[in-house]
């Protein structure tokens, strides 16, 4: 019974102190279990301690403006966090009760995150509000990302054995490289659930992989090895299996405008001189009253607007290196040459693409205004570490 008691006094000591708000030894290390089981990127252990201190310095706010967290909303956020692993609710809590993970800590996760976007929202909404024009051009251009495929080998390690495992990763490697397949040593040694399709992982997106990788993602060839790399307790090796743009906004349609001249092989004005009307004349408007006074060209000039899909390749790729007002010239599959003109470049926008950007807009704003909000709340806080 003594041991429990001393046991229980060791566990729930303080490990930090937020004007006069206690955050236990054991809140923080149920914190840190749960962030390394969602594959949180970054120092795990100090993002555990800011989310638990972020939520000691808005508990004033939510006190005053009388927030809470429906029971409703932490069932559904359980249910989320079940959905990463491909478990169902039960299956997952009973899951997480087997490594010691408590449901208090993973309700605490859940309702600390609504609350903190609840008392930003209260203080920040107005000032967070996204006008047109600024979905317009979020949209323009950011019309595509980037999704890379990879493999990898995760091999976990404890602070006694970091250096055996990473000489372990630097053996796996050289064996890569030497023609062994990744799929056979991702089989063998990885310790990822990833493990037994040999490592391959779903596409992701560029935006949700650590910087530093996703740099050397950017600038390295297809089944490049990569690594080893060190996280607060992984060791990993990656193989990039492919990358590919992705559109951002499936409904989105580009219209573009332009004047187009067939040059005929037989005309009382040379390729040269034409070329002189071209750059000559800034606009559609005036190129075409310019051109208009030849005969020989008139049928052959044609004013059109089409979305870019119906355009032929090789048109598109010179229309699609264009300014409005901007010209010129590439020959067709008939060795014609052909004068271009870019008039302008519409966006058709579908609603559900605008609600889209508007949300992330919105949401990136209010995380930018959380941040100094938060950081503010900090430089005021008395924050004791135990």
């Amino acid at each position: 019974l003594s041991a429990n008691v001393s046991f229980g006094d060791t566990k729930f000591d303080p490990a930090i102190i937020v004007n006069e708000n206690i955050i236990s030894k054991f809140e923080v290390s149920q914190r840190i279990m749960l962030l390394n089981i969602l594959r949180i990127n970054g120092n795990i252990n100090e993002k555990a301690k800011n989310e638990l201190i972020n939520a000691k310095l808005i508990k004033g706010f939510v006190e005053k403006y009388d927030l809470y967290v429906s029971k409703n909303l932490i069932e559904d956020g359980i249910t989320e966090l079940a959905s990463k692993f491909n478990l169902n609710k039960n299956d997952f809590l009973f899951e997480t009760r087997k490594i010691n993970i408590s449901r208090q800590a993973i309700e605490a996760l859940i309702r600390d995150k609504i609350l903190l976007n609840e008392v930003v929202k209260y203080k920040f909404a107005n000032r967070a509000q996204i006008e047109e024009d600024e979905i317009d051009a979020y949209i323009m251009n950011g019309s595509a990302s980037l999704s890379v495929k990879l493999s990898e080998v995760v091999l976990p390690f404890k602070f006694e054995t970091k250096n055996k495992v990473y000489n372990t990763a630097l053996t796996l490697k050289e064996k890569l490289l030497e023609g062994v397949t990744f799929e056979s040593i991702a089989k063998t040694y990885s310790r990822s659930p990833s493990a037994s399709s040999g490592g391959e992982l779903d596409w992701i997106s560029i935006e949700q992989i650590p910087t530093e990788i996703a740099n050397i993602l950017l600038t390295t060839e297809k089944n490049s090895i990569i690594g080893p790399k060190v996280y607060d307790n992984v060791i990993n090796l990656y193989k990039l299996i492919d990358i590919r743009e992705v559109p951002l906004f499936k409904d989105t349609r580009i219209i573009l405008d332009f004047v187009e001249l067939l040059y005929p092989k037989e005309s009382e004005i040379n390729s040269h001189a034409l070329t002189l009307i071209f750059e000559n004349n800034n606009n559609c408007l005036n190129l075409k009253f310019e051109l208009e006074k030849y005969e020989v060209l008139k049928s052959n000039v044609t004013h059109t607007s089409k979305e870019q899909s119906n355009i032929p390749m090789k048109k598109l790729e010179v229309l699609e290196n264009l300014d409005a007002g901007e010209a010129n010239v590439f020959r067709n599959q008939n060795g014609d040459l052909n004068f271009l003109m870019l008039c302008s470049r519409q966006q058709k926008i579908s609603n559900s693409d605008r609600d889209k950007a508007q949300q992330y807009l919105f949401s990136q704003r209010l995380s930018f205004l959380a941040d100094g909000f938060l950081a503010d709340l900090k430089a005021e806080a008395k924050i004791i570490y135990r």
